[in-house]
Protein backbone atom coordinates (compact mmCIF):
# COMPACT_ATOMS: atom_id res chain seq x y z
CA UNK A 1 0.00 0.00 0.00
CA UNK A 2 2.78 2.42 0.90
CA UNK A 3 4.68 1.76 -2.33
CA UNK A 4 1.47 2.19 -4.34
CA UNK A 5 0.80 5.52 -2.62
CA UNK A 6 4.33 6.73 -3.27
CA UNK A 7 4.10 5.68 -6.92
CA UNK A 8 0.73 7.43 -7.32
CA UNK A 9 2.11 10.57 -5.66
CA UNK A 10 5.08 10.64 -8.06
CA UNK A 11 2.75 10.14 -11.05
CA UNK A 12 0.67 13.10 -9.86
CA UNK A 13 3.77 15.24 -9.56
CA UNK A 14 4.87 14.30 -13.09
CA UNK A 15 1.37 14.87 -14.48
CA UNK A 16 0.82 18.18 -12.66
CA UNK A 17 2.76 20.31 -15.15
CA UNK A 18 0.56 19.00 -17.97
CA UNK A 19 -2.59 19.71 -15.96
CA UNK A 20 -1.57 23.35 -15.43
CA UNK A 21 -0.60 23.72 -19.10
CA UNK A 22 -3.98 22.40 -20.25
CA UNK A 23 -5.81 24.46 -17.64
CA UNK A 24 -4.09 27.63 -18.84
CA UNK A 25 -4.62 26.86 -22.53
CA UNK A 26 -8.31 26.17 -22.03
CA UNK A 27 -8.88 28.94 -19.51
CA UNK A 28 -10.13 26.41 -16.99
CA UNK A 29 -9.62 28.25 -13.73
CA UNK A 30 -12.00 27.29 -10.96
CA UNK A 31 -13.11 30.04 -8.61
CA UNK A 32 -10.23 32.19 -9.91
CA UNK A 33 -7.75 29.65 -8.60
CA UNK A 34 -5.37 27.33 -10.41
CA UNK A 35 -5.43 23.69 -9.38
CA UNK A 36 -2.66 23.01 -6.89
CA UNK A 37 -0.66 19.80 -6.71
CA UNK A 38 -2.52 19.03 -3.48
CA UNK A 39 -5.86 19.51 -5.30
CA UNK A 40 -4.78 17.07 -8.00
CA UNK A 41 -3.59 14.49 -5.47
CA UNK A 42 -6.86 14.82 -3.53
CA UNK A 43 -8.91 14.25 -6.70
CA UNK A 44 -6.82 11.25 -7.75
CA UNK A 45 -6.96 9.67 -4.29
CA UNK A 46 -10.73 10.17 -4.03
CA UNK A 47 -11.15 8.49 -7.40
CA UNK A 48 -8.80 5.63 -6.61
CA UNK A 49 -10.46 5.00 -3.25
CA UNK A 50 -13.82 4.51 -4.98
CA UNK A 51 -12.81 2.47 -8.02
CA UNK A 52 -13.65 -1.23 -8.18
CA UNK A 53 -11.85 -3.90 -10.16
CA UNK A 54 -14.25 -6.29 -11.89
CA UNK A 55 -13.86 -9.24 -14.24
CA UNK A 56 -14.86 -8.49 -17.81
CA UNK A 57 -17.25 -10.87 -19.51
CA UNK A 58 -14.90 -11.41 -22.45
CA UNK A 59 -13.94 -14.96 -21.46
CA UNK A 60 -10.26 -13.97 -21.34
CA UNK A 61 -10.11 -13.16 -17.63
CA UNK A 62 -9.35 -9.50 -18.20
CA UNK A 63 -10.26 -6.91 -15.63
CA UNK A 64 -11.70 -3.42 -15.79
CA UNK A 65 -11.61 -0.52 -13.34
CA UNK A 66 -15.09 0.97 -12.85
CA UNK A 67 -16.78 3.68 -10.81
CA UNK A 68 -20.31 2.89 -9.70
CA UNK A 69 -21.98 5.87 -8.02
CA UNK A 70 -23.49 4.97 -4.67
CA UNK A 71 -21.99 1.46 -4.49
CA UNK A 72 -20.22 2.32 -1.24
CA UNK A 73 -23.64 2.83 0.38
CA UNK A 74 -24.55 -0.86 -0.03
CA UNK A 75 -22.75 -1.83 3.16
CA UNK A 76 -23.87 1.30 5.02
CA UNK A 77 -25.63 0.73 8.31
CA UNK A 78 -28.63 3.08 8.45
CA UNK A 79 -28.39 3.08 12.26
CA UNK A 80 -24.79 4.26 12.20
CA UNK A 81 -24.21 7.83 13.43
CA UNK A 82 -21.72 8.35 10.57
Amino acid sequence: VINGTRKRSKLCENFYENVIKIQNEMGMVFHNKEMSLQDLKWAVYILVSRVLTVQRGDGEGTQAKVLIPGIDMINHDSKSPH
